[in-house]
């Protein structure tokens, strides 16, 4: 029943392009101890999980998300630095990237 209660409390995080080069991932599952997290939190929680690098490249020197980073959540796409304080629910997806690819 434990098992069946902490896999209830996931969410699936998808990233695309350089983040998932970053991360050498397309996809992590990340647990959350609540049945919610703020979009924020989760960023911090998926950076401290995938390093300084992927930290440096998603977040800016003031700890916000960069402006470049976009957010596919329920169908809809949305620049994640305005919606820091989006609710993701449990059992829920999203996929992170960037719109700046380099060249």
């Amino acid at each position: 029943m434990c098992a069946l209660y902490l896999s209830n409390k996931i969410i699936k995080v998808s990233l695309k392009g350089v983040l998932k080069g970053i991360a050498k991932t397309d996809e992590i599952i990340l647990e959350i101890t609540d049945n919610e997290i703020e979009l924020k939190e989760l960023i911090n929680n998926l950076s401290n999980k995938l390093g300084t690098e992927f930290k440096n490249r998603i977040l800016n020197e003031q700890n916000d998300i960069s402006s470049d980073i976009l957010i596919e959540y329920n169908g809809k796409v949305f620049p994640a630095w305005l919606n820091e304080r989006k609710i993701i629910k449990k059992g829920d997806s999203l996929t992170i990237f960037s719109f700046v690819h380099g060249g």
